[in-house]
């Protein structure tokens, strides 16, 4: 009667807890959404990072391929390039398809700028709802705040205004640490195997997941748990990643390789440390830096004056921030200070540790949560928030919309140039996906300026020019039966090359296009009004 009893209050417990998860993911979705609204997202057009077209329009083709080029038995190479042909920002195989797979499968009820961007609210919940998770498991009474903290953080924010895999990345590095600090408490083969699928799955959302190898090595060393080497189970661990991630980056290492740096892993170790150890102070701001270096210096004197060693979950923690500055200071993929967004939750998670544990400390409540620890850690995230710089910077790239529905808009369709950035091009290219309902028979081919009036790698070296004067140009046109041209005005000076200058000259010489329409534009950069130029070639 007893363990009947008893097992009906467990059950209780657990159907409790799982209701506050659900409660609280709503919430921090709700909240990541929200700040997306106020932010901009919902009203700018795509493109206010390079790389966000790409993701888009990649999305996109994954979508209609799983809706129908996979139900009529089309090769998938086959779709991807005749998806390339009409939209070419597609990124696959310069990216690995997780995050594609994840966008394409959310966006099979309905295609658009709105679902888009709920994906991203939904991943940054969930990467609060780990962080809420580590938290508890960490004996954080104010856990909770961890998630709403990890929303409201300005690096958060700022990738949750951006269709990209960053947010799945940091959701994988987490859910995969925490899956090894289940193995380190339980070393079953389940365990091995959960963390092997998770790590492999984030490798295949982006490269940087590699550096969850050096998590198990780096976390039990931590831990002085030396027998788990010796134990067979967890050598099931690498199974998954070498059957599906490692085929996958051998297969397209000649592609990512065009989007390294042209540098010698000594050249670039310096230069990445000067960079990320300088990037973390207005990344994640100096409540948090202070309260991560008091957090691991309060550990560290425990450690050696009671001999009291990091928990699994604290080591995995430690061993992700080690293992994720280490591969982003030896491969040399190029630097952005996004790529400290896995940090985030770990700092946060360690800044509320030591504000716990001191308020504890201070009122001689040790083991219990002290009502000081638990105003003392709103205290912090406000200060986090007023901090000179801790605003989030809002989105907005314009124009891009309005030209593609004025080019839809028109009696013919055909191919149409863009001339502008990278930014400008993607922007163009993902809003006009985005209106076309047959993506997959699309009427209109999107012509990349810097693809078709010069030649570069994916990364711009090798920059040469393909026409020598606008006669040339625009003989060039007519031969690739362009029919459309839109010039991008705000292209920034340092991004301007010779074929924008030669585009512009064509399209001020009489006779050769009609200027149909001048479209305002703005970008969130700079802040000025510029024009979209569309003109007819005549």
């Amino acid at each position: 009667m007893n363990d009947g009893r008893a097992e009906a209050v467990a059950a209780d417990a657990r159907v409790r807890r799982c209701g506050r998860a659900v409660l609280w993911s709503v919430l921090l979705f709700a909240l990541s959404a929200a700040l997306q609204r106020g932010n901009g997202a919902w009203r700018s057009d795509f493109g206010d990072d390079p790389d966000e077209p790409a993701h888009v329009v990649t999305s996109l083709m994954m979508r209609d391929y799983l809706a129908g080029g996979l139900w009529h038995g089309e090769h998938p190479l086959h779709f991807a390039q005749r998806y390339y042909d009409a939209f070419p920002k597609v990124a696959l195989g310069h990216y690995p398809p997780g995050f594609y797979v994840v966008a394409g499968l959310w966006l099979l009820p309905a295609a658009g700028k709105t679902a888009l961007l709920l994906l991203v609210a939904a991943l940054t919940a969930a990467a609060g709802m780990v962080t809420v998770h580590f938290g508890r498991r960490l004996g954080l009474a104010a856990a909770p705040l961890a998630g709403v903290w990890f929303v409201l953080m300005h690096l958060t924010q700022k990738q949750s205004m951006l269709v990209m895999s960053d947010l799945l990345l940091c959701t994988g590095f987490l859910v995969a640490a925490l899956a090894f600090a289940w193995f380190m408490d339980r070393p079953t083969a389940g365990n091995a195997l959960l963390f092997g699928v998770l790590a492999a799955a984030t490798m295949l959302t982006k490269a940087p997941g590699a550096a969850l190898a050096l998590v198990p090595p780096l976390a039990i060393a931590l831990t002085g748990r030396w027998r788990l080497l010796r134990d067979w189970r967890l050598w099931l661990a690498p199974v998954p990643v070498l059957l599906t991630a490692v085929p996958w980056t051998l297969m397209t290492f000649k592609i990512t390789k065009e989007g390294m740096a042209d540098q010698t892993v000594a050249e670039y170790f310096p230069a990445a440390v000067r960079f990320y150890f300088g990037a973390m102070l207005p990344s994640l701001g100096v409540v948090l830096l202070a309260g991560t270096v008091l957090a691991v210096t309060t550990v560290l004197v425990r450690w050696v004056r009671e001999g009291q060693g990091p928990s699994s979950y604290a080591a995995v923690l430690a061993a992700l921030v080690g293992s994720t500055l280490l591969l982003y200071c030896v491969s040399p993929s190029g630097m952005s200070s996004r790529y400290l967004l896995p940090l985030a939750p770990v700092a946060i998670l360690a800044t509320m540790w030591v504000i716990e544990h001191e308020a504890r400390a201070f009122s001689g409540t040790a083991g219990e949560a002290s009502p000081a620890g638990r105003a003392a850690v709103p205290l912090a995230l406000a200060l986090q928030l007023a901090f000179p710089g801790s605003e989030a910077r809002g989105k907005h790239m314009s124009g891009f919309s309005e030209a593609a529905e004025k080019l839809l808009a028109s009696d013919t369709s055909g191919r149409v140039l863009i001339s502008s950035d990278a930014r400008g091009e993607g922007a163009l290219i993902a809003e006009l996906a985005l209106r076309i309902k047959q993506r997959d028979e699309s009427p209109w081919q999107v012509v990349r300026g810097s693809k078709f009036a010069a030649s570069s790698e994916w990364s711009g070296r090798g920059y040469e020019t393909k026409y020598a004067d606008t006669a040339g140009l625009a003989k060039g046109l007519k031969g690739e039966h362009v029919e459309w041209v839109i010039h991008d005005t705000g292209i920034p000076a340092e991004h301007e090359f010779e074929h924008h200058r030669l585009i512009r000259k064509l399209l001020n010489e009489a006779g050769a296009v009609d200027v149909v329409a001048r479209i305002p534009s703005g970008r969130s950069k700079d802040g000025k009004p510029h024009e979209l130029i569309i003109c007819r070639v005549k």
